[in-house]
């Protein structure tokens, strides 16, 4: 009995040895996280795939602990996982658990690692054992900020639009939690900010803002921050975008860099735009770098290409600079000036007339501010109103002070009055005078006489003529015989006047003869007689 007493034991044991076999003991982790506030809980469901590739019956889960990240336990954090136990867990499988998890506040923020150990039954009989870890993250706050968004999703804006900015928030207690938000926009210093305080209630919620782009950006980047305060605990989010104007000046061209006088011309400006826009530009005029005036142009433009015109300012010589700038809200866009000269035409300055044995001289003076030009004169030269010269000339005009000579056969003394018109091209300078052509035997000498006014007109569409009043010292002369003149003819009215009624009384009376009267009363005087003349013989009766 003594031998059977202490067998039974060992075949105990050896029973025990061969149905038991050590549990292999393997980890893995799930790409879940469980979040819980320092101070609050969290409850919610877990999947677990079955991360040993086999298959298993009855499965247990025996433990469930908190580690840090150097591996140590961590106190404070009580979990619940169901359910415990289960009646099989094939290959593959994935088995939802459900959590409650209570943290204390004493636990700092940080990441853990929640383990779950469980103990599995193989088909053979033999025991596994292998542990499951499960991201678990401990906030400060409830509050947790999702990333900026903006609109335009390219991140791009142009100036004068406005840009969209909107981020998630959720709040994953259980509680109401208040937090101060500011939403800011910087570039060279802080273009832009906001402030304002909320209540953000459990669950999710978002934040949205709409920035203005106005006139204090200009193109570059710029970057946006949102902050949000809770407790002492501050959370930022950063989103980069850049802002574009949508126009750009493509070319710049003057027409003509030389005008002249009341002349036109424009400078082009070509604008390439990918936005509709309201644009200004504004033309500034000095000339020989004295300011002149200011042009400010609106101008609307689409998309695509766009020509602007600008008028150049011709009515006054010189030599001109047009700044211009075009910009949008205020912003510049671009600028800058071009350069151009205001010419006069070949004019007559002045015309003076010397009488010779030839005739007259006009000695005609011309300027000319540009190059050598051909021109046209035109003449027409009176005595006395009668028309008696006139026609048209072919002339170069040189560059600055030029001379043309014309001399003209008359032969008559008189007033002489002269109009000459030089044509270049399309513009006209008339210069018109009088001049007193004296007589041969009054004048030994030609008489040289200058205009003493003058009036000179350049116009392309009309002309303007001058006269000239001169007064010479004979035509003083015949000023006074023409006094004399008339003295004379009234002495001989005066009398004739007194010879018919006053020499007629001082004569003596005579009485008039009366008319002899024939005694034979009326008479007719008898036709004297006629004799009539034959050719021939009469003929023989």
């Amino acid at each position: 009995m003594a031998i059977k007493a202490s067998i039974i034991p060992v075949v105990i044991a050896l029973l025990i040895f061969v149905t038991y076999v050590p549990p292999v003991l393997s980890e893995s982790s799930v790409n879940v996280s469980i979040v819980v506030v320092s101070g609050d809980y969290s409850k919610g469901v877990v999947p677990i795939m079955n991360p040993t590739g086999e298959a298993y019956g009855r499965t247990y889960l025996r433990a469930v602990w908190v580690e840090s990240q150097n591996g140590s336990q961590v106190e404070g954090i009580n979990v619940t996982l169901t359910p415990l136990i289960l009646g099989g867990w094939n290959k593959d499988e994935v088995v939802t658990f459900s959590y409650y998890i209570t943290c204390s506040e004493r636990v700092p923020a940080g990441n853990y690692s929640l383990k779950l150990r469980f103990l599995a039954t193989l088909p053979s009989g033999s025991l596994r054992t292998f542990v499951v870890s499960i991201p678990l993250e401990v906030l400060s706050v409830p509050v947790s900020v999702g990333q900026l968004s903006i609109q335009p999703e390219d991140g791009t804006v142009f100036i004068g639009d406005s840009l969209v900015v909107y981020s998630p928030i959720s709040n994953l207690g259980h509680k109401n939690v208040s937090v101060n938000v500011r939403l800011s926009v910087r570039g060279v210093g802080e273009l832009y900010s906001i402030s304002k305080s909320m209540v953000i209630a459990p669950g999710d919620s978002s934040l949205v803002f709409e920035i203005p782009i106005d006139s204090k950006y200009s193109e570059g980047e710029y970057t946006v921050e949102l902050t949000v305060r809770c407790s002492n605990t501050s959370i930022s989010r950063l989103r980069k975008f850049k802002v574009l104007m949508g126009v750009s000046v493509v070319s710049v061209s003057l027409e003509k860099d030389r005008l002249y006088l009341n002349d036109t011309g424009s400078l082009y400006i070509t604008l390439m735009s990918v936005r509709n826009a309201n644009l200004t530009l504004v033309a500034s005029y000095y000339n020989e770098n004295r300011f002149v005036k200011n042009t400010t142009i609106p101008v609307t433009v689409t998309e695509g290409t766009q020509v602007v015109k600008v008028p150049l300012l011709t009515e006054i010589p010189g030599n001109y600079t047009l700044k211009y700038r075009v910009s949008l809200l205020g912003v510049g866009i671009s600028g800058g000036e071009v350069h151009y000269t205001v010419l006069s035409p070949p004019s007559i300055t002045n015309i003076s007339v010397v009488g010779g044995e030839k005739g007259v001289v006009f000695n005609i003076q011309t300027y000319n501010p540009d190059s050598k030009k051909s021109g046209v004169l035109l003449y027409n030269v009176t005595i006395d109103g009668a028309v008696s010269y006139s026609g048209s000339t072919l002339v170069e005009i040189p560059p600055g002070e030029g001379l043309v000579v014309l001399t003209i056969p008359l032969a008559a003394a008189g007033d002489v009055a002269y109009n000459f018109t030089l044509k270049v091209g399309e513009y006209i300078s008339s210069y018109s005078g009088l001049w007193v052509y004296p007589a041969p035997e009054e004048t030994s000498t030609p008489t040289v006489v200058t205009s003493s006014e003058t009036s000179t007109s350049t116009t392309p569409t009309s002309e303007s003529n001058s006269s000239v009043g001169e007064i010479y010292s004979a035509r003083g002369r015949a000023f006074w015989g023409v006094i004399l003149l008339v003295i004379v003819l009234i002495t001989t009215l005066a009398w004739v006047v007194w010879q018919r009624e006053f020499g007629a009384k001082n004569k003596r009376r005579v009485r008039p003869r009366p008319k002899r009267r024939s005694p034979l009363g009326r008479f007719k005087r008898p036709k004297p007689p006629k004799f009539r003349s034959f050719k021939s013989l009469p003929k023989k009766r």
